[in-house]
């Protein structure tokens, strides 16, 4: 039975690059195309560029899924939008399976549907994960961008992705099917396809490095911002693991932030050592 792959994510994190990376596969419906690519402009931190999330579907098969904008940006899938969303992809008879983006975060309400009506659903969230600091110049670029958030400071960006490690990236594996960090798709990317069972598309590593080239930050009064916050993100990854309460992760978090800041030497190494020595 082909089904719909519903990936579910929060802004700015290239969640629309893995449902893009998953309908590559040969077991999912796709076409020729050359409008991949759109732009976001961001006055800070250079143009991020985006996925189409309508690349694959025309007029005729988004009229019949009821996929729009709306569905698109909702935080919230209503029981209905999902019941027309499955009578619509059975009507079109692709013969393989179809991924799709949406900002819904009413995963356990989704899950609940999928469940009681028997909806051919397979739900897939993202979470920002382990080396997801090797990203953040994507993040930062669309976090950022003229339509999205206003960039404060370091310290602000550093409280946001902190909190979204420690608390919200649980919440969003609870009642998903499948959970996959920013690194699986965007560099282990064959670990999509082994864990959802599909057939890889050989090529796709070609196409994440693209993604990645073209997203890499050239604004370089911002430089020192995405590096600190990268050198965060990674020595979070290195000592999170002595620390079991959320609590004492997030006192780990600000006193990294202390810490880059009485250093001038950022290797991880010499920062490290220092934070045992210092806490």
């Amino acid at each position: 039975m082909n089904k719909i792959y519903l990936v579910c994510t929060r802004a700015a994190m290239s969640g629309s690059a893995l449902a893009y990376i998953i309908n590559q596969s040969p077991d999912f419906y796709n076409t020729l195309h050359n409008n991949v690519w759109e732009e976001e402009n961001n006055d800070s931190f250079g143009t991020a560029y985006t996925i189409n999330d309508w690349w694959n579907l025309n007029d005729d098969i988004a009229n019949k899924l009821q996929y729009d904008v709306i569905f698109r940006n909702t935080q919230q899938l209503t029981k209905t939008q999902l019941i027309n969303l499955c009578k619509g992809f059975n009507d079109l008879s692709l013969d393989k399976n179809l991924c799709l983006f949406s900002h819904a975060r009413n995963i356990k309400e989704i899950k609940n549907h999928i469940n009681n009506y028997n909806l051919p659903i397979v739900i897939v969230s993202t979470v920002f994960g382990e080396k997801c600091g090797t990203f953040i110049n994507s993040w930062i670029k669309r976090e950022y961008s003229n339509e999205m958030n206003k960039f404060i400071d370091l310290f602000d960006s550093w409280e946001y992705i902190f909190t979204q490690r420690i608390s919200n990236d649980e919440e969003w594996k609870k009642h998903s099917d499948y959970a996959f960090g920013m690194h699986d798709w965007l560099i282990d990317t064959n670990k999509i396809y082994d864990s959802l069972n599909i057939k890889p598309y050989n090529d796709i590593h070609q196409w994440t490095k693209q993604y990645l080239d073209k997203n890499n930050s050239n604004a370089a009064r911002f430089k020192d911002t995405s590096q600190k916050l990268s050198t965060l993100l990674s020595l979070f990854d290195l000592l999170q693991s002595n620390y079991k309460q959320g609590h004492e992760k997030v006192l780990l978090c600000y006193n990294l932030f202390e810490l880059i800041h009485t250093h001038k030497k950022h290797d991880l190494e010499t920062l490290v050592d220092s934070y045992h020595k210092t806490y």
